[in-house]
């Protein structure tokens, strides 16, 4: 998984909320590649008033003006910074480059046509059969609530249509199937910086091809397990950071720790399995001349650190997050806004 797959999922999780707003402090963490598509646009419309400060406290400050330039003034450092004119803004998601970037990667034949302000487009028809036939690929920038409207628009027979979401959550309907929807992560990933479509995953799902059988990995292969890792670190993160915002873990409670053996159970996988991955270094082998003692001490030192030598980046930033309260409340923050708390 890419950062900008992971990105992505981050994107989706975003859209589950009714108009989604972003300051620039969380809109500056996010890949170029966002704002350089214009998926990430400013909101011109609306102006804020306090910027976020860039001490140690995590918080919002009060605009003013000093010599006309807006400034703000940090009240536990006593410093006051610049305020750029980016950061008086709101920034949002552009559904309509959205449906444009899905209509490339689907190759439809006509430009998407929006049929409800900021909520659907007809992308078109696809140019290849989709579970053996040509579809009707409609695309709704959220599906987590209010969706009668949009389903209503849908062909009514169904068949031959099919609908991609950009929200994670998306609500049923009783007359459009649930095989024909599917959310955008799932279908679009990136290779070299480049949208691409993973046709086996709609396939799959409309019954156009049979499932291959998997080759039985060996015991040096991981490849299998590593997506699915990154997604569980995810949820786990996720549920966490829930638990101690809006549930139990704000009167004192704790959560489940995150443990070798919690990831291998999840994964059904020895916890060795679990360990090796995150101790992989990129292009490297572990040297087997070294004592088990050695191999043993470096096991519990690189654990947790030297991040950017890891092969699996993303997997080694979550596993430490999940390590302490104050990792996940700031990878909550962070990534979760559509949690409460």
């Amino acid at each position: 998984m890419t950062l900008l797959d992971s990105e992505l999922l981050l994107i989706s999780d975003w859209l589950n909320i009714d108009t989604p707003e972003l300051i620039w402090d969380r809109v500056k963490r996010f890949s170029p590649y966002w704002l350089e598509n214009n998926l990430i646009t400013v909101d011109m419309r609306k102006e804020r008033h306090t910027a976020h400060c860039d001490c140690d406290y995590d918080h919002e400050a009060e605009v003013f003006y000093s010599q006309d330039e807006p400034v703000i003034l940090c009240p536990h450092t006593g410093f006051t910074r610049k305020v750029e004119p980016r950061e008086l803004r709101l920034w949002r998601f552009n559904g309509a480059a959205f449906a444009m970037l899905l209509g490339n990667v689907l190759e439809c034949r006509q430009p998407p046509k929006e049929l409800i302000g900021g909520r659907l487009w007809n992308l078109g028809l696809s140019p290849h059969r989709l579970g053996g036939i040509t579809r009707n690929i409609f695309f709704s920038v959220r599906m987590s609530s209010e969706t009668e409207a949009i389903y209503d628009t849908l062909p009514k027979d169904g068949i031959q249509a099919l609908l991609i979401s950009g929200s994670s959550r998306i609500c049923p309907s009783d007359h459009f199937k649930s095989d024909l929807v599917f959310c955008m992560p799932d279908i679009v990933s990136f290779r070299d910086g480049t949208p691409s479509l993973n046709l086996d995953v709609i396939e799959s799902r409309l019954g156009g091809i049979p499932k291959a059988e998997a080759a039985r990995p060996t015991s040096a292969d991981h490849s299998k397990y590593v997506l699915q890792m990154n997604k569980e670190l995810y949820e786990y993160l996720k549920s966490a950071y829930s638990f101690y915002t809006v549930g139990e873990g704000r009167n004192g409670g704790k959560f489940a720790p995150m443990t070798l053996r919690y990831m291998a159970d999840k994964l059904n996988c020895a916890p060795t399995t679990v360990r090796n991955i995150l101790l992989k270094i990129e292009g490297k082998k572990e040297d087997r001349k070294e004592s088990e003692e050695t191999k043993s001490y470096k096991r519990r030192h690189n654990l947790l650190t030297n991040i950017e030598k890891k092969a699996y980046k993303d997997i080694a930033v979550r596993w430490e997050a999940t390590q302490s309260r104050s990792g996940i409340l700031h990878f909550g923050s962070t990534y979760f806004p559509s949690v409460g708390g």
